[in-house]
C-alpha cells in the first residue's frame, strides 16, 4: 500500500505519460460463480479504481461484460513512466489476488480527455 502511495504521488509530480491497462479474468476464474471471497476483493478492485481517479491517476476505464465467461476491462491511467504504470496496475487487489490478469501499454491519445 505504501509503494502504491508513493508511486501515485510520484506520477503526479513528474512529467506524466498515459497507458492503456487492459484487465482480463484469470483462468479458472469463473464471474458467473464468484466466492464471497472474490466479490469481496472485486469491491477492493472497484474502490481502488475510484481512489485512482480521484487522485488524477486513473483517466477513465470500463468494462466488457457481454459474456460473463470471458468478462475483461480497460483503463487508461497516468503515470512517470511504464516502470511505475505497471506497478499500479499490479498493485490492484484483483491482480494481486489472481482474480484477473493485466497488462500494460504506453498509449497516445488522439483525444484526451477535457477535463470534467
Amino acid at each position: 500500500m505504501k509503494t502504491a502511495i508513493l508511486l501515485l504521488f510520484a506520477a503526479l509530480a513528474a512529467p506524466a505519460a498515459n497507458f492503456f491497462v487492459a484487465y482480463e479474468v484469470a483462468p479458472g476464474v469463473d464471474f458467473t460463480h464468484l466466492t464471497p471471497q472474490q466479490m469481496g476483493v472485486l469491491k477492493e478492485h472497484g474502490a481502488n479504481l475510484l481512489k485512482l481517479r480521484e487522485s488524477g491517476v486513473l483517466v477513465t476505464a470500463g468494462r466488457m461484460m457481454q459474456d460473463p465467461k470471458h468478462v475483461h476491462a480497460i483503463a487508461i491511467i497516468v503515470a512517470e513512466n511504464e516502470a511505475a504504470a505497471k506497478e499500479i496496475a499490479a498493485a490492484d487487489p484483483a491482480v494481486r489476488a489472481g482474480i484477473m490478469r493485466v497488462t500494460v501499454e504506453p498509449i497516445e491519445l488522439l483525444s484526451p480527455p477535457t477535463g470534467k
